[in-house]
């Protein structure tokens, strides 16, 4: 069998399964990121501001896929704790940027040693090689669909 008639006996429409494993990946990481005081909303966008480097409300809503207002609730809640602040732009004074603090960067890499932990913990349930695909997959189709 091949895998494109391999995909279209698939038992699980495609949307219900993305959503499934994300929800488990999620669940994995809710118990050891609160214990951080943060959830997988503020890790994405500490990760999508390490990433962009002072980027604007708009940019970080295209790179973390939020939406708007829980963007804002969480970018409210991180400058709250310390973890990110807001400048007005150097060139544009309308703009307005966000930026790591020192101590967002810190959260930052804890929280991804968590994932990188239970990432590992998958990996050992499910077999390297699997987790490698799966990976590989992911990563393709975001490439694939980042190219509109």
């Amino acid at each position: 069998m091949n895998h494109t008639s391999e995909a279209l006996n698939s038992t699980v429409p495609l949307g219900i399964g993305l959503v499934s494993l994300q929800r488990t990946f999620a669940k994995r990481l809710a118990v050891p990121f609160s214990e951080e005081h943060s959830n997988t909303d503020q890790w994405c966008v500490l990760a999508a501001i390490a990433k962009l480097a002072s980027p604007t409300m708009s940019d970080l809503a295209l790179e973390s896929g939020l939406a708007n207002a829980t963007l804002t609730r969480t970018v409210d809640s991180l400058v709250n704790n310390a973890l990110v602040f807001r400048l007005a732009d150097k060139g544009d004074r309308r703009r307005i940027n966000v930026y790591l603090s020192d101590f967002g960067r810190q959260r930052l890499n804890r929280l991804n040693d968590i994932a990188d932990a239970s990432e590992k913990a998958l990996a050992d349930e499910i077999g390297d090689p699997l987790l490698g695909r799966l990976r590989r997959c992911v990563d393709q189709t975001i490439i694939a669909l980042s190219n509109d």
